[in-house]
């Protein structure tokens, strides 16, 4: 429906190469799951997902499209799940080594490495703003835990709106 009425949206795969525990070869005939969105008829990218700077230029391009009223267009961002997909998931099913060459492409440092390199910030300063985002972190954990739980009243607030009768399909 998307593509049929052009809506404003933009999809984003953030393909892992895995469905749970199985690799993405062994039950996909494709490399690309961007191919896919040629079924629909709408543009399908595909981008190093641990790369901060090629996603942020790829979704640009896709919001670009979607508020020009081109319609949607299918992101597929690759990356790795460095965890299990659960807790206490072993991981059998992946090599220490494949972990180990993901791990060199975590985009947090290559972010940081940038930012260093490039003069936009001292190593000082981002270790600093690290310090600063740990501490938001842990005051947000505290207030989660020191707060209540939500009353079931509340589960459908700021999730459903009333349509206008603009909004409705004539």
């Amino acid at each position: 429906m998307a593509s049929v009425w052009k809506l404003p949206e933009v999809f984003v795969c953030e393909n892992n190469g895995y469905g749970i525990s199985v690799s993405q070869e062994r039950h996909q005939n494709i490399t690309d799951v961007s191919v896919r969105a040629s079924a629909y008829n709408i543009p399908g990218v595909t981008v190093d997902g641990n790369d901060v700077f090629a996603v942020f230029e790829a979704v640009g391009e896709a919001v670009s499209r979607a508020r020009k009223g081109q319609g949607p267009t299918l992101v597929e961002c690759k990356t790795y799940r460095h965890r299990g997909h659960f807790e206490g998931d072993m991981t059998v099913y992946r090599t220490n080594e494949e972990l180990e060459a993901w791990l060199k492409k975590d985009p947090i440092p290559r972010v940081e490495k940038y930012i260093v390199e490039n003069n936009i910030m001292t190593e000082e300063d981002v270790k600093n703003e690290n310090a600063l985002v740990d501490n938001m972190i842990k005051q947000a954990e505290q207030f989660a835990s020191e707060s209540n739980f939500p009353t079931l009243e509340s589960a459908l607030e700021d999730v459903y709106t009333d349509i206008v009768e603009e909004g409705r399909i004539r």
